[in-house]
């Protein structure tokens, strides 16, 4: 999924509760740092998940309109978040499913990252204005 969204110059970025000094060990430890542009976490907002705060400030941290990003989240809390700040969620369970209320909310709820990515080639949403790259 990574690699898809560098072939198409999509800029990445981790919006996480979790706080910054731990949030960068994991993703260095997991070899993902330099995968994203902006790492945003729960100690740069005043109110964490479920409040837009977080990923309101990644978008402009990222330099797009809120509605032009994809989320892909694991927490119930990230889905309110990410559906108050008007961005396309993609609900990614991990061991505990979500509520139907979660579920409804969310964009659509897929079983893994492959599906997200194999939703991304089939529908074309790049071009079709769920993120549009600066032009140049």
């Amino acid at each position: 999924l990574l690699d898809l969204l560098d072939t198409q110059q999509i800029p990445k970025a981790v919006a996480t509760s979790s706080a910054r000094a731990e949030a960068r060990y994991t993703l260095a430890n997991a070899g993902l740092l330099e995968r994203f542009s902006i790492v945003v976490t729960g100690d740069q907002v005043e109110r964490g998940k479920p409040a837009p705060d977080i990923f309101l400030l990644t978008a402009a941290q990222l330099g797009v309109p809120p509605s032009s990003c994809l989320v892909l989240e694991d927490s119930e809390a990230g889905v309110y978040a990410a559906t108050a700040a008007g961005m396309c969620t993609f609900m990614v369970p991990d061991l505990i499913p979500p509520q139907p209320e979660t579920a409804k909310r969310a964009f659509q709820v897929v079983e893994s990252l492959a599906d997200v990515h194999a939703w991304i080639l089939q529908c074309g949403c790049f071009a079709q204005g769920i993120y549009k790259p600066p032009v140049a």
